[in-house]
């Protein structure tokens, strides 16, 4: 499945916010907290259903936020579920060549309170393609949300082989309800086919050439520091990228090549057990 698609969604600035009384007897005084955040989404060349739910609770346990539980005159949904395909009634692809953007999600005002100082943003990713793709999240934190746990601050990746479904979970904990902050939160979302390579710590330092469109999903081939590959690809419309990853799956460099010639050759760098690189496509310059 060569034909690529962008899907943009735009999960507009909202903010989350929250308010108690404290004080003594003849004085009380309001705290406010406010998170505005933005999820982009882009893909190339994949059929990924895209669910959302915002959720609020405690350690216990959240819950799914109702409408009922939007502030006065705000605007928003707090779920979300669209395609960045043209589907059937049951969700599955109606076609090859029924690409489409995906809209925008968008969320509006989530309120803390004192009895719940947490929020989830849950998003589930089902792959309809023929090939293995995987889904990279990116959040992003600004210095000026103190106040605030997020669960976590690196890229996570998901990876997904045809016909699977996987959740991604982004939680914000309120740590002191007597302290008002603000700032942003962002989310950057990209999915692309993608092919795996295991990364071996051998010494002697070999010649390995790679063509993406030869290689099975399944096949798992072993390289090492120094190994020279050699990354080919016939696919006019993409370029090559690699991405290495360590054993956590954070994101540690990334190599991509837009040339016509569709060739990128890469030296193996410094490795530690667990590594692995990814292999997806890229839209072309051209």
């Amino acid at each position: 499945m060569k034909k690529r698609t962008k899907l943009i969604g735009t999960i507009s600035a909202f903010a989350m916010s929250m308010a108690m009384l404290a004080g003594g007897v003849l004085a009380a005084s309001q705290v406010n907290l406010n998170v505005s955040s933005t999820v982009s989404f882009e893909a190339q060349g994949v059929y990924l259903k895209v669910q959302g739910q915002v959720k609020r609770g405690t350690e216990s346990g959240t819950s799914n936020l109702n409408e009922s539980e939007r502030p006065e005159g705000d605007v928003g949904s707090y779920s979300y579920l669209d395609y960045s395909y043209t589907e059937e009634a049951d969700g599955t692809p109606s076609g090859s060549s029924s690409f489409k953007d995906m809209p925008e999600w968008t969320i509006g005002t989530v309120v803390f309170t004192e009895s719940q100082n947490k929020i989830e943003y849950v998003m589930t990713f089902t792959n309809y393609s023929e090939k293995d793709i995987e889904v990279t999240i990116t959040p992003t934190i600004e210095e000026s949300l103190l106040n605030i746990t997020a669960s976590s601050t690196g890229a996570s990746s998901i990876a997904l082989t045809p016909n699977q479904t996987q959740s991604y979970t982004f939680t914000l904990t309120l740590n002191d309800f007597s302290k008002s902050t603000s700032g942003a939160v962002s989310f950057n979302i990209s999915a692309v086919k993608t092919k795996i390579i295991l990364a071996e710590v051998r010494n002697k330092p070999d010649y390995i050439n790679i063509n993406l469109n030869d290689v099975p999903v399944s096949e798992n081939i072993f390289v090492k520091e120094n190994d020279v590959l050699k990354i080919s690809s016939s696919d006019e419309n993409y370029g090559i990228k690699i991405t290495l990853y360590n054993s956590s799956g954070s994101q540690i460099n990334s190599w991509v090549e837009y040339s016509r010639y569709k060739t990128l050759n890469l030296t193996v760098p410094e490795l530690q057990e667990g590594y692995y690189f990814s292999f997806g496509w890229v839209p072309s310059r051209n």
